[in-house]
């Protein structure tokens, strides 16, 4: 059994009262091409979301629905509840900077004290 992507995806187009040649101008493809594309798991990943956002349905979580319906292994994607970053004091991002010997010597502290600027406009805070 396939998931039915692209009855999924006549269906959405069907209750926007849109065509496939609509879809097709949309995605930037030929209507043969979104014809072929009956599976999921050959289409791109930057299709399938493409698609989930011109048609508003979020095809992945609906593929994962149907896998486990199916007692198939879902897919794994990232998804994580609101608010899990909220609770915590603060977020650290690390960031690498590269540059020559002499740049870095000449303008490394200049560098600095831009970014801490930059930084403190928005909130952060350099350490």
């Amino acid at each position: 059994m396939q998931y039915p992507f692209l009855e999924k995806i006549k269906k959405l187009l069907e209750g926007k009262e849109k065509t496939i040649v609509w879809l097709a101008g949309q995605v930037g493809l030929s209507t043969k091409t979104i014809y072929n594309t009956v599976d999921i798991n050959t289409a791109s990943l930057e299709y399938t979301l493409k698609l989930s956002k011109i048609l508003q349905f979020d095809f992945l979580k609906d593929y994962n629905e149907w896998l486990i319906e199916n007692h198939q292994s879902p897919i794994s994607t990232v998804n994580e509840p609101p608010g899990v970053y909220e609770a915590q004091k603060g977020l650290t991002v690390e960031v690498k900077v590269t540059g020559s010997y002499n740049a870095i010597g000449l303008h490394f502290a200049d560098f600095l004290k831009a970014l801490q600027k930059e930084c403190e406009k928005y909130g952060f805070r350099v350490e």
